[in-house]
């Protein structure tokens, strides 16, 4: 809804329910999913103009998903999926964007968001609490290249935490890389996740010593109470530690190991 004649504000709201079949959607034992997908999406908002080509809009929203499918991280084939339970998204956002000249034009914005699982009952950062974005761009007004447009743009956004299924992980835990000797840019690579993430320790050997000994250094600098080793090309899945973790605590174990029976598959 906007205002008559010449408008320099306007409101708008709208409300979306959803719900469809998991069809196609099976289960590790292969059994379809049988519970449907459900979705509530609420939104209200303003828009004002603050200059002649310049906008400001305000919006608020909220957006409720029950059983959602995702992949089973536990499923090494990634072909079967499990639901993901009740979650809720709210937060607001703010967008500033127009022209400041007929050829200079510029998009900024700001989101808050909380996300609440309503399952387990706990409030976390899911996605970043904060994000935020600023984009320009000029056109060529003349010369040889008139009408030729180019922009820049930046982005950023707050920490947020490690999920399993849409659930939790916690904060209290720790990566340990161990640079056995990598030939390529493995140490760079490790050494700048360990600036921006608290979480991680590098550990850098001084010449290629071999699995055996890499893991011992890794294990010598391990700090948590239970310890899981797992190299770092991805041939096995790490989402299989979590099963790993599951079988210690149930069956009261100290130690946990996979045996491959195939390329595709692993038993515990």
């Amino acid at each position: 809804m906007l205002s008559a004649d010449r408008p320099r504000q306007g409101a708008c709201a709208n409300a979306t329910l959803a719900e469809g079949p998991n069809f196609g959607y099976v289960d590790i034992d292969g059994e379809e999913l049988d519970e449907p997908w459900r979705s509530e999406q609420f939104e209200a908002g303003g828009k004002l103009r603050v200059f002649t080509n310049l906008w400001l809009t305000l919006a608020a929203f909220q957006i409720t998903q029950k059983d959602v499918p995702e992949l089973d991280p536990l499923d090494p084939t990634d072909s079967s999926y499990v639901l993901n339970g009740e979650n809720r998204s709210r937060g607001v956002e703010a967008t500033l964007s127009g022209e400041l000249t007929p050829d200079w034009s510029w998009w900024g914005s700001y989101t808050y968001c909380e996300y609440e699982d309503i399952d387990a009952g706990i409030d976390f950062e899911r996605f970043p609490a904060h994000s935020a974005s600023l984009w320009t761009a000029y056109r060529l007004p003349g010369g040889p290249l008139q009408g030729l447009r180019s922009g820049i743009g930046l982005r950023a956004k707050s920490k947020y935490y490690t999920t399993f299924r849409g659930a939790y992980l916690g904060d209290d835990y720790e990566i340990v890389l161990v640079n056995d000797g990598s030939p390529d840019n493995s140490l760079d690579l490790a050494i700048q996740l360990a600036e921006s993430d608290g979480h991680v320790v590098v550990v850098d050997l001084s010449r290629n010593f071999g699995h055996h000994k890499a893991m011992i250094a890794g294990l010598e600098h391990a700090l948590g109470e239970r310890v899981f080793l797992i190299d770092s090309d991805l041939e096995e899945e790490p989402e299989w530690l979590l099963e790993f973790s599951s079988t210690m605590a149930v069956e009261s174990v100290d130690v946990v190991y996979g045996v491959q029976l195939a390329l595709s598959l692993i038993h515990i």
